[in-house]
């Protein structure tokens, strides 16, 4: 979780308040620096709350080209992603390629509904065997905090897979 400038300037604030309050020994700056703080702490508590709901709630479906590609061969890829937008959080999502695999096209995403994501991308594939699908890198954000997370497959049998022969 990483805070934005707001929660920074935030956190400047509320330590300002505390230091003027302490120097000057005023109640109320003492208590404005404690409501800015409490605020910035229920803001990260609602944000990890939604991040938690996000990540609870995300499905992947992947449609693949070709199974089986040779070497260096073009591989064209479209993701569908959906989760619950019911969190108030701007939300961003990159399709991971194969650590094996090298980006042939730019990620193109299309919002297909709310919560509802589609990506088309193509790949070459440099080596062979077997080769899997990084997973879904998302950034979600809100006015106060973003975080990245990183989504891979539940199932260790993931039908994303693609195969490619390996030379002999």
């Amino acid at each position: 979780m990483k805070p934005s400038p707001a929660a920074e300037g935030g956190a400047v604030l509320a330590v300002a308040l505390a230091a003027y309050a302490l120097i000057f020994d005023d109640l109320a700056g003492l208590l404005a620096a404690g409501t800015v703080l409490f605020f910035l702490f229920f803001r990260g508590a609602v944000f990890l709350h939604g991040i938690s709901h996000l990540a609870a709630t995300i499905s992947v479906e992947r449609a693949v080209g070709k199974r089986i590609v040779r070497q260096g061969s073009l591989l064209a890829v479209e993701t569908n992603v959906s989760y619950d937008p019911g969190t108030a959080l701007a939300v961003e999502i990159e399709d991971l390629i194969p650590a094996v695999a090298v980006a042939a096209s730019e990620q193109k995403s299309r919002v297909i509904g709310p919560g509802r994501v589609a990506l088309r991308h193509s790949f070459r594939v440099m080596a062979a065997g077997d080769t899997s699908f990084g997973g879904i890198g998302l950034v979600a954000k809100d006015p106060f905090f973003s975080a990245c997370l990183l989504y891979t497959s539940p199932s260790p049998r993931d039908r994303t897979r693609s195969r490619m022969p390996s030379s002999a």
